[in-house]
């Protein structure tokens, strides 16, 4: 996904232009040759204008909110296998499940499972999995992860949602060192 697409993107986010988003985070999906990266970084927008922005009533709140999750579902239905898809949708959910009509991490703890599943050698997808769920490996994945540069390079290009999960991993192993995660050895 290229600047300009992110510009527009961010420029109907800004202008409030939620039926023009819906409508742009279905149609790019398939101009990029069926990458999910334009849904992903909708989705990863939103809800963080959802989660840290303004918005003038509950009414447009509740747009947003519904944007979203149309968003999502229409993603969904397309990107159902892929392990990339999963994980950042997954991990969104698990920062704010009621956006995506949860009422737990079922879904999030499932999708980051699918993810490591279909690629069971991908550090990051195994690190969403074991993080999301406390488990006892997950510490020793963060360290993996951040000793690994083309990791961090790579989720660097994905955008704000990439940059997002660098910072999220760097945040894990700084608590896990902090001992403000505790895991048993």
């Amino acid at each position: 996904m290229n600047n300009v697409l992110k510009s527009e993107l961010e420029e109907l986010i800004e202008a409030k232009e939620w039926s023009k988003l819906k409508t742009l985070a279905n149609e790019k999906s398939n101009d990029f040759g069926g990458s999910s990266l334009v849904a992903i970084e909708s989705i990863y927008q939103l809800l963080n204008l959802l989660s840290y922005g303004t918005y003038k009533n509950y009414a447009e709140h509740d747009e947003i909110a519904q944007t979203l999750y149309d968003i999502f579902e229409n993603s969904f239905s397309k990107f159902h296998d892929d392990p990339e898809y999963l994980f950042f949708v997954g991990y969104c959910i698990a920062l704010n499940d009621r956006y995506f009509k949860q009422g737990d991490l079922k879904l999030s703890h499932t999708l980051l499972r699918k993810a490591f599943d279909l690629e069971p050698d991908n550090l990051l997808y195994e690190w969403g999995f074991r993080f999301s769920t406390s488990d006892r490996e997950a510490r020793k994945v963060t360290e993996q992860i951040v000793n690994n540069d083309d990791i961090s390079n790579t989720l660097r290009k994905k955008l704000s949602a990439g940059k997002f999960m660098v910072e999220a991993i760097l945040n894990a192993e700084r608590r896990f060192k902090s001992g403000r995660i505790e895991q048993d050895d």
